[in-house]
């Protein structure tokens, strides 16, 4: 199902785990894979998520979050390079038109 106050605009984190004296090995994060689609008969992450994605880190780095934390994160991609590639396509598609009716 969908999840609470999840804005597919803006980046967003939730604490989904934390202990008392730290995690064991915090670079193990780096390597999880989150899965969004079905998963053991429920309905996955039925969200909106445009071309945001998911990352798993430690915490402390986030407001309200400690280094003992494991935190799910929502990023969006920065829109200026997204505008930068279109910005490109857009360039080459207009040279090679100059280019065919030359």
């Amino acid at each position: 199902g969908n999840a609470a106050n999840v804005d597919p605009s803006a980046g967003s984190h939730w604490v989904i785990a934390s202990a008392s004296s730290g995690l064991v090995n915090p670079e193990n994060l780096t390597s999880s894979v989150i899965h969004l689609a079905v998963r053991n008969g429920t309905g996955g992450f039925t969200n909106p998520v445009g071309s945001g994605g998911f990352s798993l880190m430690q915490g402390g780095s986030l407001g309200n979050t400690n280094a003992n934390d494991v935190v799910l994160v929502y990023y969006v991609p920065e829109p200026a390079p997204v505008a930068l590639v279109a910005l490109a396509a857009a360039g080459i598609l207009v040279a090679a038109r100059r280019r065919r009716a030359a």
